[in-house]
């Protein structure tokens, strides 16, 4: 999400965020140093602005890594300022992203979560 929110429509067409976390300092410490872009050190919420390419979200409703709130709250951002976003909600397997077929390398995404990217995509690109 913090590329394409900071990149804006010139350099990205759309978003596909996957369980992303939207608000600042919940999940570990910037990396980034002084002198860097002050964007890099806001959370995807902060930098929400009409410009924003549209958004699909996609969250394990059972996710208690980055709770589903988080794109909830996150679609509802873009939407109060007139930006196209969308939530994919799903009953992932466990209690955290839920998002992988099996452990097997090549990691794939389960096929319904794919739909629903590939969809948004083609409406979007």
């Amino acid at each position: 999400m913090m590329a394409g929110l900071i990149l804006g429509r010139e350099g990205v067409r759309s978003i596909v965020s996957i369980s992303g976390p939207a608000h600042a300092g919940r999940y570990g410490g910037s990396v980034f140093k002084e002198g860097d872009d002050p964007r890099l050190s806001s959370a995807p919420m902060e930098l929400v602005d009409p410009q924003a390419p549209p958004l699909l979200a996609t969250h394990s409703r059972n996710d208690n890594l980055v709770k589903p709130e988080e794109s909830i709250a996150m679609v509802q951002r873009m939407r109060e300022v007139g930006c196209s976003a969308e939530i994919y909600l799903y009953d992932g397997l466990g209690d955290q992203h839920g998002i992988w077929r099996d452990d097997r390398v090549p990691l794939r995404l389960f096929q319904h979560i794919e739909d629903a990217i590939k969809a948004f995509l083609l409406k979007t690109l």
